[in-house]
């Protein structure tokens, strides 16, 4: 499955670790417990720092980690939605 095809124009950011979590969750079921690991890693980082990842931000992550973005696409997509 390809998250790239999934990635949302633009969702409500989270307000807090656990609303990213169940964000992530949902998707739990199409990720290889490594993926899933490594999205969650990211959230908490981000949650140290009071940065919650929305649903965009999640799934942009996905992608980019499974190779489907490159990093510059994802910057491309960040800023042409802002």
């Amino acid at each position: 499955m390809s998250f790239r095809d999934k990635i949302p124009f633009a969702t409500a950011q989270s307000s807090s670790r656990e609303e990213s979590i169940a964000i992530l969750d949902r998707y739990r079921d199409d990720l290889s417990a490594e993926e899933y690991g490594w999205i969650y890693s990211s959230i908490a980082t981000h949650a140290i720092e009071g940065m919650y990842l929305g649903e965009r931000e999640v799934v942009l992550g996905i992608a980019q980690l499974r190779g489907e973005l490159s990093m510059d696409e994802v910057f491309e997509i960040v800023v042409s939605a802002a």
